[in-house]
């Protein structure tokens, strides 16, 4: 009986050790989630801030056309009363 308990006690004693192997592992694998999530919060931020400027560009882009286009629109009409 005293065996059997003994066996029973390394069994418990190697499936800790087991164990505090997998958790370590397992922390491992959670730190380098934990970071890849922070690379992509950058990155987010990053494109969030690329998306704005790209809309501004656009913006300016119109604005400038159209104007562009009323400069033109108005130096036809110069042209076909001279």
């Amino acid at each position: 009986m005293d065996n059997e308990i003994l066996e029973i006690l390394k069994q418990m004693q190697k499936d800790q050790q087991e164990m505090k192997a997998d958790i370590k592992s397992i922390n491992g694998r959670l730190d380098r989630i934990e970071s890849d999530i922070k690379d992509i919060k950058v990155d987010t931020g990053s494109i969030k801030v690329n998306i704005k400027e790209t809309r501004e560009d656009a913006r300016s882009s119109e604005l400038a056309t159209a104007q562009n286009s009323f400069e033109i629109a108005q130096i036809k009409m110069r042209m076909k009363m001279a």
